[in-house]
């Protein structure tokens, strides 16, 4: 989504402008179709159907979509539409982060666009945003 040739940032969770420590869940398990963190508290359901980015190597990144995510009280799952490679699987202490939904829209600028209603939901990057006055190209 551009307005005004800015591109407007994809909504993403944890958020890129986090403390740097925060910007990112922390993976404390994994398999070959599923990863785990203790560090979203999202209920259950959140997360279905958004992109899930994890590192699989250090100069490695998957993308996979979230088929289920369940929390249960201390740690979050996140399972995937397909499995990871083999060999391939993120390790425990790797990082990963989603994008792409609405539930993560939190930030001024932000979008998600949903393929199963073809519903792009945008916040407007400033409260007097008039769509009449800017070139809003998707």
């Amino acid at each position: 989504l551009f307005i005004d040739t800015v591109k407007m940032p994809w909504s993403r969770t944890p958020n890129l402008d986090n403390p740097p420590t925060t910007r990112y869940f922390n993976i404390t398990a994994s398999g070959s179709n599923f990863v785990s963190t203790r560090d979203d508290r999202s209920p259950s359901g959140t997360w279905n159907g958004a992109t899930l980015r994890a590192r699989i190597y250090l100069w490695s990144v998957t993308t996979r979509t979230v088929l289920s995510h369940t929390f249960d009280g201390t740690t979050a799952r996140f399972t995937l539409s397909e499995p990871f490679e083999q060999g391939y699987v993120p390790g425990v202490g790797w990082k990963f982060f989603v994008e792409n939904k609405v539930a993560a829209i939190d930030r001024p600028g932000e979008w998600a666009f949903d393929p199963s209603t073809s519903m792009l939901t945008f916040q407007p990057p400033m409260p007097s945003f008039d769509p009449t006055k800017h070139q809003i190209e998707a």
